[in-house]
């Protein structure tokens, strides 16, 4: 059997060297968020002492409440959010400790964030939205949907998060994430010829992204904002131990 570097290895020769997208993935014009007022829809919330960043188009429309994943922020719902809104009252929120949330008082946890989405919906006066949650934000959704049941119409998960403690050494991923979180800093990322340059943003992105090179170089910019985010650490080791 293959050792876990050769395994790795291959998981990153793949990512990096695999063929392009064709023809028929995306068309390039990734431009409709540009058109939307973001800073008009933009909202402050005091949730536990802390201030809470919340994007809410408003509305009469059913709700629909996206929460982003680890070193996420509520840009990555960019393009989802307006091929939404013309219908729902679409909800996003940044997580304690990423984005323009500040970092919790207490420690992070994933039972800590589905009750802070919950009080969002509840000072927002949502009652059942349907809840889209990506990666880490797909245990943050199931966690609001086992711990407030009647919160949550519906739950759709996004490539969500699916770690199992039971088979993956959680120190050697923490030490992983460390290192990335050292890397981003180091390189600034947010800034970087890594979003302006096709081949260097596919390298850099591939994990999260499956084809970054067809990102436009200003989607790209507002997608790594929330790269070096101050939960980032202590988020990981809640979700490896959730």
């Amino acid at each position: 059997m293959p050792s876990v570097y050769q395994d790795a290895l291959a998981r990153a020769r793949s990512g990096v060297f695999r063929p392009g997208p064709d023809a028929t993935y995306a068309d390039g014009d990734d431009s409709s968020w540009m058109q939307i007022d973001w800073p008009a829809v933009t909202r402050r919330l005091t949730i536990e002492g802390r201030s809470i960043g919340v994007i809410d188009t408003g509305g009469d429309g059913p709700p629909l409440l996206f929460i982003h994943g680890l070193g996420g922020i509520w840009q990555n719902w960019l393009l989802n959010i307006p091929a939404f809104m013309g219908s729902h009252r679409c909800v996003a929120v940044d997580l304690p400790g990423f984005g323009l949330s500040e970092v919790p008082a207490g420690e992070i946890s994933m039972p800590g964030f589905g009750r802070t989405v919950d009080s969002v919906c509840a000072q927002l006066g949502i009652e059942e939205p349907v809840v889209v949650g990506n990666s880490m934000g797909g245990f943050v959704g199931a966690e609001l949907a086992v711990s407030f049941p009647t919160r949550v119409s519906k739950l759709v998960l996004v490539a969500a998060a699916g770690l199992s403690t039971e088979y993956l050494s959680r120190e050697p991923l923490l030490a992983g994430a460390r290192a990335f979180m050292a890397l981003t800093a180091r390189t600034g990322l947010r800034g970087s010829p890594v979003v302006k340059r096709p081949r260097l943003r596919r390298i850099a992105l591939q994990p999260i992204v499956r084809y970054p090179e067809r990102l436009s170089v200003p989607l790209a910019t507002e997608l790594v904002k929330g790269a070096n985010a101050p939960g980032f650490m202590e988020a990981f080791g809640a979700l490896m131990s959730y």
